[in-house]
Formats: C-alpha cells, sequence, structure tokens
C-alpha cells in the first residue's frame, strides 16, 4: 500500500487537484508548472505552512461528522492511493468514501471572498476546478456520484452532488492522457492556453524584434477583437445594471427580497494606503533608499 500524502508518490501521476490545471481552470496554478513539477524541473509547493491548509486539515474530521449527521450516511477515510484501471498515471487520494455506497465525499473550506462562486446546496454549482478534481475522482474509482461538503466562511456547511457524467468523464480522460503522454512522457513543452502561461516563457520583450502575422495569426486577432468588443459591451451594460440597484439601494448597506433573503450589499469601509507622490516630495531620501523595480510585459491588441 502506498501513502499517497507522500510528494513522491503524486510525482508518478495526476492526482485530483491537478485535474483542473490539465483543463486551465486552476485560478492559482498553471500547467507550465504543473509540467515542471512532474517532470522534475520544479519542486512541488510546499504548503504545510499555509494556515488555510492547515485549518483545512483540522475541520476536515468535524466537517465529515456534520456531513452525517445531516444525510445520515456514514463515511469512512480511504488511506491508499487509487488509480484507474487503465491509465495508471491517474490516481486519486480522496477525503472520505461513503459507506455502503458506490460515492465519494469531498470536503472544502472555503473563504469568504469566495463564497459567490458556490451555488445553492444541493446542487452542482461549485468551482470549476473543483467539479474537475470530482470528476477526476469519478473516472478514476467508476463509482456513481460524488459529494462536496464545503464549510464557508467557517459558518455555513452547504452539501453539493456531482453525478457521474459519462461525456464529461470521457472528455477529462482524454485531456489528462495527452498532457501526460504528449507532454511528461514526451518531455516537450505543453504550448499556452492562458496569458500568465505565455508571461512566465516570454517575460522580457526585445525591443529590436519585430515578427510578421501569419493567416492564422491574423484570424486569432480578428477574433480576440470581436470578442472584446463584446465583453466591453456586457461590462458596460452590467455596470448600469449595478447602477440602477445601488441607486434604489441608496445608503443602505444591505438589499433583501421579501422572503428576508440577502440579495446583494453595499459597505463602506475604511482602507489605509501609502501616498507615493507625498513620500516622495517629503522624504526623497527613503524613496531612495527602498527602491523597488519590477518589469512588466503588457499586452495589447491595436
Amino acid at each position: 500500500m502506498q501513502n499517497a500524502s507522500n510528494p513522491e508518490i503524486r510525482k508518478l501521476g495526476l492526482g485530483g487537484s491537478d485535474a483542473g490545471i490539465v483543463l486551465g481552470l486552476n485560478p492559482w496554478r498553471t500547467r507550465l508548472e504543473l509540467w515542471q513539477e512532474k517532470t522534475g524541473r520544479a519542486d512541488s509547493p510546499d504548503l504545510a505552512d499555509v494556515e488555510a491548509v492547515q485549518w483545512g486539515i483540522h475541520l476536515e474530521q468535524p466537517i465529515a461528522e456534520e456531513y452525517t449527521r445531516r444525510t445520515g450516511r456514514k463515511v469512512r477515510r480511504v488511506n491508499r492511493t487509487i488509480r484507474h484501471g487503465k491509465h495508471q498515471f491517474m490516481q486519486g487520494h480522496i477525503d472520505r468514501k461513503i459507506s455502503n455506497m458506490t460515492a465519494g465525499l469531498e470536503i472544502k473550506t472555503v473563504g469568504i471572498r469566495s463564497a459567490h462562486l458556490w451555488g445553492e446546496e444541493g446542487s452542482e454549482q461549485i468551482p470549476a476546478h473543483y467539479r474537475a478534481q470530482v470528476v477526476h475522482y469519478l473516472a478514476v474509482t467508476g463509482w456513481g456520484f460524488w459529494d462536496v461538503a464545503a464549510l464557508i466562511g467557517g459558518q455555513s456547511l452547504r452539501i453539493f452532488t456531482v453525478d457521474r457524467d459519462e461525456d464529461e468523464i470521457r472528455d477529462l480522460i482524454r485531456k489528462e492522457v495527452d498532457f501526460w503522454q504528449d507532454h511528461v512522457v514526451s518531455d516537450v513543452l505543453p504550448e499556452p492556453i492562458q496569458t500568465r502561461e505565455s508571461s512566465m516563457l516570454y517575460p522580457v520583450s526585445d525591443p529590436d524584434s519585430t515578427m510578421e502575422a501569419s493567416v492564422f495569426v491574423h484570424n486569432e486577432i480578428n477574433c480576440a477583437k470581436k470578442i472584446s468588443g463584446k465583453i466591453d459591451e456586457l461590462k458596460k451594460t452590467l455596470d448600469r445594471h449595478k447602477a440602477t440597484i445601488q441607486n434604489r439601494m441608496g445608503a443602505a448597506e444591505f438589499l433583501i427580497s421579501y422572503e428576508g433573503k440577502k440579495l446583494a450589499s453595499w459597505k463602506s469601509s475604511t482602507r489605509n494606503d501609502i501616498d507615493k507622490a507625498a513620500l516622495k516630495e517629503a522624504r526623497p531620501e527613503l524613496w531612495e533608499e527602498f527602491p523597488k523595480q519590477s518589469t512588466v510585459r503588457t499586452f495589447r491588441i491595436v
């Protein structure tokens, strides 16, 4: 039996938390970083001292117990690495197995800033990268569904259910196989699918270099312009809707429905920032003593 918490084991394949990265859905990590780790070019991030991670570990058992109390479903730990029958590099270390059912439980602790990404209890509306993780576990285990128990802001537990979808599972398996075989095993750098990946590969521009666009790149430019125009128009429309709501709220901090459900908030807050211009004028010696220089590469379509 292999200990799934061992980082060396995780280097041997793709785990549940890797699925969202492979799909380009993870808001914190990129496919390029994952490829660097799986090919031994970089170490996996050390999360042992991250307070949010520590609290997640501490609260896992109480959340599992509350899940059982609310649903009547008993759960148990699975202290081993589970691997896909055909694609052995696909592996999973699940939080809990639901007893007497072909189903699992994923436990999450969610900060208040991310609460808006989670839907109503009982729905399948969970953040895309967490859904990818659950679909990965469904693929690896062959089970029928997965519950997700999420403690939101330390005070609200919501339970979600993701049912098995064969089309979704096949699509994920295909993309994980492509990433593993075409890039990790073949040791070939994956082509960026996000601008942050491109920025990692090409952080500094050459002022003496100019490239002529191919027909393909011309098409990409035109597509980007069309989409950008639609986004700009949608942003303006959204801003008008927000302004209408704010005008109705006036000085009210909260907007509620006739049932008392909170619909929106518009809170005042105080933030202390450094006036950089005033500091530079009043204490120029400090400005010169603590310089901070960074290189930023800005992309614009003109």
